[in-house]
């Protein structure tokens, strides 16, 4: 069964834990913290909007069926603390935008399926580990 998720971006917004698929409204500069924690079912994400600038603590922690992300947009700034920690069937990620700057602790920890990660941009001025 599909279960479409329209994301507005909402101070506190977190989707329902058996969406499989989500759409983000326009307009939105950041993914929340949590917006899509355990969502375990969740296979479809994106695209990114256009405005996107931070992707939030934890956003996407523990989305086990997410094999692949839409592009990051060129407006992508930070990806914060655990955003995809625990994504385990993730593969592969886009290229990081020129834009980006600063990625946090444990950002991909335990995506056991990722090969590998795209070249960072030079604008990166902080990864943690």
């Amino acid at each position: 069964m599909v279960n479409i998720y329209t994301y507005r971006g909402e101070e506190g917004e977190r989707a329902p834990k058996d969406v499989t698929e989500v759409i983000f409204a326009e307009g939105i500069t950041e993914i929340r913290r949590q917006a899509f924690f355990q969502c375990k079912s969740l296979v479809t994400v994106g695209p990114f909007p256009s405005t996107l600038t931070r992707i939030g603590w934890g956003a996407f922690y523990s989305c086990e069926s997410i094999v692949s992300l839409p592009p990051f947009p060129p407006t992508l700034i930070s990806i914060d603390r655990n955003a995809f920690n625990s994504c385990k069937s993730l593969v592969s990620l886009p290229s990081f935008p020129p834009t980006l700057t600063e990625i946090d602790y444990w950002t991909f920890s335990d995506c056991r399926a990722l090969i590998a990660l795209p070249p960072f941009p030079p604008t990166l001025r902080s990864i943690e580990y």
